[in-house]
């Protein structure tokens, strides 16, 4: 499945990820590939994935499986 790449760093959704990791907004923010597997099998509902365009076949997995999952430049 084809992404539109994020590369503007003014995008909402980095925005977002920037504000909750500076503690400037609530919410939690999770890095890393196991971690997130972790949160799904949980159960928990994640706002969105972030991924890098180095690993966009995992944001096409993870959007199969109905994740909000965006693909943002390597850069």
């Amino acid at each position: 499945m084809a992404h539109e790449i994020i590369r503007s760093k003014d995008n909402a959704a980095l925005k977002r990820a920037r504000a909750i990791g500076a503690g400037r907004e609530e919410g939690l923010l999770l890095e890393g590939e196991r971690l997130v597997r972790d949160a799904l099998a949980s159960g928990h509902a994640l706002e969105c994935v972030l991924v890098a365009e180095s690993r966009a076949a995992l944001a096409d997995e993870w959007h199969a499986a109905g994740l909000d999952a965006r693909v943002v430049a390597d850069s």
